[in-house]
C-alpha cells in the first residue's frame, strides 16, 4: 500500500497537471480571439482604404475638366467596380493604381 504522503504527492501532480492543461487551454483561446481581432482590424483597414479609394475615383476637379476632354476620356477603359466575395483586395488595387497613373 502506498503512504499517505505518497498518495496525496499524486493528487496534487493531477491537480497540478489539470491546471497546467488550463492554463495552456486559456493561453492558445486568448491567442486565437487576438488573432481573430487582429485579422478584423486587417479587414477594416482594407475596406476604408477601398472606400477612400472609390471615394476618389469619384471626386472631380472642375477645372481639369473641358468639353473636349469629355470625348477623350469616353475612350478610355473603364475601371470594373470591386465585388466583394469574386475579386481579391490586392488585384483590385494595383489595377485602380495603373487606372489612375494613365490618366
Amino acid at each position: 500500500m502506498e503512504s499517505e504522503l505518497q498518495l496525496k504527492k499524486r493528487e496534487e501532480a493531477a491537480h497540478a497537471d489539470q491546471v497546467g492543461k488550463a492554463l495552456r487551454a486559456e493561453r492558445e483561446r486568448e491567442a486565437k480571439r487576438a488573432e481573430r481581432e487582429r485579422e478584423g482590424e486587417a479587414e477594416r483597414r482594407k475596406e476604408t482604404e477601398l472606400e477612400k479609394l472609390q471615394i476618389q475615383t469619384l471626386k472631380v476637379d472642375p477645372e481639369s475638366c473641358s468639353i473636349g476632354e469629355t470625348e477623350s476620356r469616353s475612350i478610355l477603359p473603364k475601371l470594373s467596380n470591386f465585388m466583394e466575395g469574386k475579386d481579391d483586395l490586392d488585384s483590385w488595387l494595383t489595377r485602380f493604381e495603373r487606372f489612375v497613373e494613365m490618366n
